[in-house]
């Protein structure tokens, strides 16, 4: 969790968490009804949507306005603000879970959709390791680079991984997550042959 937090990010953290709380997707008028203001709520509704926080879900019954739900991103970056984070993942994850679009969220990030329903309880506490670890290849990072949002996400998390590697308890992280995330796992063997690639064209080109 970061030492000093910004205003700015306070009231992020707040409308987030009003958000993933509500444990379905809510419109900006539903924030406004839980005494939050219009223009406060637009504005960091379009910033959460710009850094992929937040995204649209559907909502059988919700017609006129746009649902909005959390995404993992938004989960990882969210965990560095608001230290009670990981409760709330306790308690909201089974209502979205539910959804569909929070379970592409999760095999996006390399889960196995499969064992959301095999395995339910271990791929809960292990999407609790994989936050907790990437939301740690973040604070790395920011303390490592000036301007780490200009860094694209799968490098951060890179280049986090080998920080992180000097630390035992992430050590063991890193091999548990592995080995039960396939989209990890092969999302790591991509990023190592992309870089394989790029060496051998370097090494043509000299």
């Amino acid at each position: 969790m970061k030492d000093i937090i910004s205003a700015h990010d306070k009231i992020a953290a707040r409308i987030f968490s009003l958000v993933f709380e509500a444990g379905k997707p809510q419109t900006l008028y539903d924030l406004i009804k839980k005494d939050e203001k219009l223009s406060t709520v637009h504005r960091h509704f379009q910033e959460m949507i710009k850094s992929d926080e937040i995204k649209i879900y559907k909502d059988e019954g919700i017609k006129k306005r746009k649902p909005y739900g959390p995404t993992v991103y938004g989960i990882i970056s969210f965990n560095n603000i608001d230290a009670d984070m990981m409760k709330k993942i306790d308690q909201c994850y089974d209502e979205w879970v539910k959804t569909d679009e929070f379970r592409e969220e999760l095999k996006n990030a390399g889960f196995d959709i499969n064992k959301i329903q095999t395995e339910y309880e271990k791929t809960k506490n292990m999407f609790k390791t994989y936050v907790d670890y990437v939301s740690s290849t973040i604070r790395e990072i920011e303390d490592f680079a000036e301007n780490p949002d200009s860094i694209p996400f799968e490098l951060q998390l890179f280049i986090g991984e080998v920080l992180l590697g000097r630390k035992k308890e992430y050590q063991k992280k890193w091999k548990e997550l592995y080995s039960y995330l396939p989209g990890l796992k092969k999302n790591t063997q991509t990023f190592f042959e992309s870089l394989e690639t790029a060496r051998k064209k370097l090494d043509e080109a000299s």
